[in-house]
């Protein structure tokens, strides 16, 4: 079965976008070990800003494939 979860992270540190990322790919690989998650269709992240233009957070959306015994 197809689905999508939403990830995110809203204490986004301009300062460290590198570290900020990695806790993110840790969440969500984290979900993919616990679900048995092993095909993932289409990942896609995108910026959310304040009303400076500054980045604040991060919105990751994953369509997944469930395993069959699911």
């Amino acid at each position: 079965m197809v689905k999508v979860k939403t990830f995110t992270k809203y204490d986004f540190s301009s300062y460290q976008p590198t570290y900020e990322l990695e806790k993110l790919d840790e969440q969500v690989n984290a979900f993919f070990q616990k679900e048995n998650i092993s095909r993932v269709i289409s990942l896609c992240d995108t910026a959310t800003n304040n009303e400076n233009g500054q980045i604040m957070g991060i919105i990751r959306v994953v369509t997944y494939e469930t395993p069959v015994n699911k």
